[in-house]
């Protein structure tokens, strides 16, 4: 049988401890750390009801009508009458930036009378 000396043992013993601190260490992180979102953190979508659709059309629509001090300002886009229920979408660029900010925003538009929906704008694309 072939001894080995006690420094070899302390030595593996040590490492071995080091190893499994790390490895906890990595798990930890990765579990309690916050990943950022995958959504802009300065803008909002807008989705407008049908009922508005002239409103909409004529661009009548201004920062004060949305009833919020945090917007920069709103751009337009598209309204889609061909949609099953036809609505239009419009931006809204937020004046202070972040997560909380943009969860806020979305929950005071959906109380608004003429808003369809409210949501984020994703990051992530599927192509």
């Amino acid at each position: 049988m072939i001894k080995v000396s006690k420094s070899i043992n302390i030595f593996n013993k040590i490492y071995i401890g080091f190893f499994c601190f790390m490895i906890i260490f990595m798990l930890g992180v990765t579990i309690f750390v916050e990943k950022e979102p995958d959504f802009a953190l300065d803008r909002v979508i807008v989705g407008i009801r049908q009922e508005y659709q002239l409103e909409f059309e004529e661009e009548t629509y201004t920062i004060e009508d949305f009833e919020w001090g945090n917007i920069e300002s709103i751009t337009y886009g598209n309204w889609y009458d061909n949609a099953p229920e036809p609505h239009g979408y419009m931006t809204i660029y937020l004046k202070e930036h972040g997560k909380k900010k943009v969860l806020d925003a979305i929950e005071h538009l959906k109380t608004l009378g003429f808003v369809r929906n409210a949501y984020v704008e994703s990051l992530i694309y599927p192509f």
